[in-house]
């Protein structure tokens, strides 16, 4: 079975993230996407950046990594969004379950 994963994408604003939670979960790109309010330092373009930004924190498979990417890129407004993704090492069982009832695997499994 494909490995659990946490995806954190920073975006403009609240709108923003809505809408790209919103997609990724109608998609089932996501199980669950966390929106939290966050403040950002940053170089960008060799210049100290700063900025209230919004982080979505999703939850997806392996396999649904490179599609949740390009519905990330399609939606976003940065030239260059961060889409950052992180393996899962330990998850509770029951949430294991529910997460794997929310985004079935399309027969895709680990060799």
């Amino acid at each position: 079975m494909t490995s659990l994963f946490t995806v954190s994408i920073s975006c403009a604003n609240l709108e923003e993230a809505e809408r790209v939670a919103r997609r990724l979960v109608e998609d089932r790109l996501a199980a669950c996407v966390q929106v939290h309010p966050i403040r950002s330092f940053y170089i960008w373009q060799e210049k100290l950046e700063e900025a209230d930004e919004v982080l979505l924190v999703a939850k997806t498979l392996e396999s649904k990594l490179d599609a949740l990417e390009a519905s990330v890129k399609a939606l976003h407004s940065y030239e260059v969004p961060e889409i950052v993704a992180t393996c899962i090492e330990f998850v509770n069982a029951e949430y294991a379950e529910w997460f794997r009832s929310v985004l079935p695997e399309d027969d895709i499994y680990e060799e």
